[in-house]
């Protein structure tokens, strides 16, 4: 039995093996004829477990491969292993990677659900943006404590939109201390005649969008030559929250546009600040 060094490692391997024991490079470029002849009988290719154990016999090739080959590097055989074992892991895995996307998108979508609920239960304030001063306006914002009761009513007092005091339309807004989960939101229109009677229907548009303010309830005065039409909203306070945080305020009450300046918008805004959170 003779040996053969590896052209790549220097190692000693027996001339009885194809691959270098150490580095895997084959052997057969070394071998001449004179290293074949021996006195020895001419040994017979070792069985698979004659092999050291890291090692295995490509069923393609014969030649001796690592058993963590994925392939033989000799003839570029799979090896049978890997069919059983890579797509097996690779799905898997990717049935956990969806089960696990799809349980964080449930738990997204339930806390959302429940941050909205928050948000509209009464007197929950803990996910809504208050606005925060300081408020340029001229606005007249009081608060006044009735002394039976002991609630506090903090009204912006009512602000002109459009036209006179004599004959026009003007917004206000108050809420009370003992109920902060909602803000009255008043606009007033005062003429000489019935001006809304037969339609009373307001509809309005927050930066452009359809915006539902709740449930309106109207009502009417008459005064001597004058007529005072109300349109009011008991507003939830996230409601009211997103209208004066938005850049546009317009209200369409039958026929009639009108537009909240950002006077009136800082001034519901400077309303919205002293609501108790």
């Amino acid at each position: 039995m003779k040996l053969v060094k590896c052209s790549k490692c220097g190692i000693d391997n027996l001339d009885s093996v194809f691959t270098c024991r150490k580095c895997f490079k084959s052997l057969l470029a070394v071998v001449d004829s004179s290293a074949l002849v021996s006195d020895s009988p001419t040994p017979e290719i070792p069985v698979l477990s004659e092999l050291p154990l890291r090692l295995v016999r490509c069923l393609d090739c014969g030649q001796a491969i690592s058993r963590s080959a994925y392939k033989c590097v000799y003839c570029g055989k799979w090896s049978l292993r890997i069919p059983r074992i890579i797509p097996i892991t690779g799905l898997f895995l990717f049935i956990c990677w969806i089960a696990v996307a799809g349980y964080r998108s449930a738990v997204s979508d339930t806390q959302l659900g429940d941050s909205l609920t928050s948000t509209s239960a009464v007197g929950s304030t803990s996910a809504l943006i208050f606005p925060k001063g300081p408020f340029n306006h001229s606005g007249i914002i009081t608060s006044e404590v009735d002394r039976f009761n002991g609630y506090t009513d903090t009204s912006l007092k009512p602000m002109q939109v459009v036209g006179t005091s004599l004959d026009g339309l003007k917004v206000s807004a108050f809420f009370l201390s003992n109920d902060t989960s909602a803000v009255m939101f008043k606009l007033t229109s005062k003429s000489e005649s019935w001006k809304y009677l037969d339609c009373k229907i307001a509809n309005f548009l927050v930066d452009g969008v359809p915006f539902s303010p709740g449930q309106m309830e109207y009502d009417g005065t008459v005064g001597k030559g004058y007529v005072i039409e109300y349109f009011s909203w008991d507003m939830p306070i996230a409601k009211f929250l997103q209208m004066v945080n938005a850049r546009s305020v317009e209200v369409k009450i039958c026929n009639d546009v009108y537009g909240l300046s950002p006077d009136h918008v800082y001034a519901l805004r400077d309303l919205a600040s002293r609501i108790p959170h």
